[in-house]
């Protein structure tokens, strides 16, 4: 049966595909073995684990930042790529990011993330002042990010993956110092990113998201395999 013209729409395409991962761990078993994943572009997918799973491992390894003993990585047009070639294109959150900051100012450490994306100048301004707005930050522009609480520094590094506007959001915690409140408006505004820029969103956490029904799809790693969670 064929469907009505207008009543069908394209599916979105992939932003990140991976296929066959196969990553070893350090007595030669496997962490993953033969692991696969495609996150189409606009969706924002959640996945948990036990820690030990290997969630920041399998992030890690997204990025080309953690050798694969086989598999394929694409992201938007890249096959395998590695860290240097994915500013602009990727928001990688690590854990514990308040570690690698290094500006005077809040200001001034959000547009150091948008200068490694490649925008000139006068595009920064504007996306650091309606990055610091969307997350509250904007009355702590000249304060030292090292100054901050833990979970203000969290949305620091979070603010400037979302100034950014990359084609794919990696984030490993990014809720980690956030009381239920301010989590839940991070989690709004990376949907809203999600929307408007139709970026992917993969958000690796220990236990559940504090707004249910925000993921798309829900996976959990066990046992070195995705597993879809109801």
């Amino acid at each position: 049966m064929s469907a009505e013209p207008g009543n069908w729409t394209l599916p979105a395409p992939p932003v990140l595909c991976a296929e066959g991962l196969r990553v070893p761990r350090g007595d030669g078993t496997p962490l993953f073995d033969r692991l696969a994943m495609t996150v189409p572009a606009g969706r924002r997918f959640h996945l948990s684990g036990v820690n030990g799973a290997g969630k920041s491992r399998l992030l890690r390894c997204l990025i080309g930042a953690e050798p694969m003993e086989d598999g394929t990585v694409t992201i938007t047009d890249l096959r395998n790529p590695s860290p240097r070639d994915l500013p602009g294109r990727v928001g990688f959150l690590p854990q514990d990011p308040p570690r690698h900051f290094f500006a005077e100012t809040v200001r001034t450490e959000i547009g150091f993330a948008l200068t490694r994306a490649g925008l000139r100048p006068p595009d920064r301004a504007e996306r650091v002042d309606r990055a610091m707005a969307q997350f509250g930050l904007t009355s702590l522009a000249e304060r030292s990010p090292q100054s901050l609480s833990v979970g203000e520094r969290q949305l620091v590094a979070l603010a400037g993956l979302v100034a950014g506007r990359p084609r794919l959001f990696l984030l490993d915690e990014p809720l980690s110092g956030l009381d239920p409140q301010r989590a839940a408006h991070a989690l709004a505004v990376l949907a809203t990113a999600a929307r408007r820029d139709g970026s992917a969103v993969l958000l690796a956490s220990h236990g559940s998201l504090p707004v249910p029904g925000w993921a798309d799809r829900s996976l959990r790693l066990e046992n070195g395999r995705l597993h879809a969670v109801a």
